[in-house]
């Protein structure tokens, strides 16, 4: 008895966990099939927000303007190097996800910090061109993991930027077809050589930029790129002896060339012979903007030899220990040869000196617009000048040299109506200023800060051509 008893009530609760099993399905099922009434519901609300109504390829532009502002936690905007965090805009909706998906071009960049991802950013590209930017990022297991798969689609990569402190350790590949745009720069303490195999075979290369690296100047393929636009050396040192008529010999071989950019590249005065750069005459039609960083010999030797447009925005660094006065000079006035050379002649109206001691350091602007007050200077970009000299010297004797070499070289300052002045010493007497900016004849306003206003006061107190106001330690002189 009492086992029958036990049997029906085992089938009993089966029976019922049975029934409990079903009713609970069912109520899945209609929960579901709410669920997704409800989320059509969602879809169909959504649709009429003012955003959803924007065509799909305006919130791409959207989405890759939030790409392009992406900072990390020092301000810096974020690389291809991390995992985005734009992307959690694809988790607003299903709506901009599928239009996100649907967009290879916001995939193209490679977080090599994160391996699993570098698959799955390949995948969502499909057939773009891939990005490679390390950022600043230090070598660790995991980027190194992520550089090694994402160089597997060597050619796909269009774009190579690598930052590391051991560039060497990366093995770069010999061939990348559709490379256009190569940035390397090493941030260790020594030079890292770049071997002549790799990146040999770069058919569409045309931005290069090397950064306190060694190279063969006269035989890697990367600066035998006819198609090169840009072209950026910084502290790159040569593999072996490389005299002026290299560098000249370099660049006849980019014909494109529109921006250059040349610091502590150019032969030094221990390597260089009186006549390492020859007398060659490069023209470089094409040259927008040229950034020369050197000694006085190899920036009188480069400028002997090449010319380029008038319109092109150029700057001139050079730090000089004893001055030569004739080496310097001839820097000086071969740059003014270049500078205006053809037909175009450039009309400098605005000037900017600035004098700073103990350093020794002279910084001259010259602008072809007239500025009404110094602030509207301070928001352009240097690159934005049409011309740009700097100089740092032994001492403050070399500076009344300069100037009278600055206003008698040959550049064109007669076009000259504003100056601004500004010094932390008195650097030289003025019967100086006098032959030098008194020269000036369409000057009519003149901003002279610190002790800059009296010598010029003084070597232009007899002129009537300007009137003098002062305001604390700045001094305004105007017509």
């Amino acid at each position: 008895m009492d086992e029958q008893f036990l049997l029906e009530q085992a089938i009993s609760s089966a029976e019922r966990l049975q029934i409990l099993e079903e009713s609970i399905r069912k109520q899945q099922k209609l929960i579901d099939e709410l669920n997704e009434v409800l989320l059509a519901t969602k879809t169909r609300r959504n649709a009429c927000v003012p955003i959803s109504c924007l065509p799909p390829e305006i919130l791409v532009k959207i989405f890759s303007f939030a790409q392009l502002t992406e900072l990390d936690r020092h301000g810096y905007r974020k690389t291809g190097f991390y995992v985005s965090k734009w992307i959690s805009l694809t988790y607003v909706c299903r709506h901009w996800r599928n239009i996100a998906l649907a967009a290879p071009d916001l995939w193209v960049g490679l977080p090599i910090s994160k391996p699993n991802w570098v698959e799955e950013m390949v995948k969502r590209s499909q057939e773009c061109g891939l990005v490679i930017d390390t950022g600043s990022a230090s070598v660790s297991y995991g980027s190194s993991l992520g550089l090694r798969l994402a160089l597997q689609y060597i050619h796909r990569i269009t774009e190579l930027s690598m930052t590391y402190s051991n560039l060497a350790s990366v093995n770069l590949p010999p061939s990348a077809p559709q490379l256009d745009y190569v940035i390397l720069k090493n941030l260790s303490s020594g030079q890292m050589r770049i071997r002549d195999e790799i990146l040999c075979e770069t058919p569409r290369l045309r931005h290069l930029e090397l950064t306190n690296c060694r190279i063969n100047l006269n035989s890697h393929h990367l600066l035998r790129c006819r198609t090169l636009t840009v072209l950026k050396l910084l502290n790159v040192k040569c593999e072996s002896t490389v005299t002026g008529n290299d560098i000249v010999h370099l660049l006849t071989q980019l014909p494109d060339l529109q921006i250059l950019v040349l610091c502590n590249t150019l032969p030094s005065e221990q390597t260089e012979g009186d006549g390492s750069w020859g007398h060659q005459n490069l023209h470089l039609p094409h040259l927008q903007i040229l950034h020369i960083e050197s000694s006085g010999t190899a920036i009188e030797g480069f400028f002997r030899c090449v010319a380029f447009p008038p319109t092109a925005k150029v700057q001139v660094f050079s730090k000089q220990g004893h001055l030569n006065s004739s080496r310097f000079s001839n820097g000086v006035r071969e740059l003014a040869r270049s500078y205006s050379n053809g037909n175009q002649e450039i009309n400098f109206q605005s000037m900017i000196i600035r004098y700073a001691n103990p350093k020794n350091k002279i910084r001259i602007r010259l602008y072809t617009e007239v500025f009404e007050d110094s602030d509207m200077i301070k928001h352009i970009d240097d690159l934005g000048i049409p011309l740009y000299m700097r100089f740092i010297f032994h001492d403050t004797e070399t500076i009344p040299q300069l100037m009278h070499t600055i206003f008698n070289c040959g550049i064109n300052l007669l076009g000259v109506k504003r100056l601004y002045y500004t010094s932390t010493i008195t650097p030289y007497l003025p019967d100086v200023m006098a032959c030098t900016l008194g020269r000036l004849p369409l000057l009519n306003s003149a901003m002279l800060k610190r002790t800059a206003a009296r010598p010029f006061l003084e070597a232009l107190v007899h002129s009537d051509q300007l009137h003098v106001m002062a305001d604390g330690n700045s001094t305004s002189v105007q017509t």
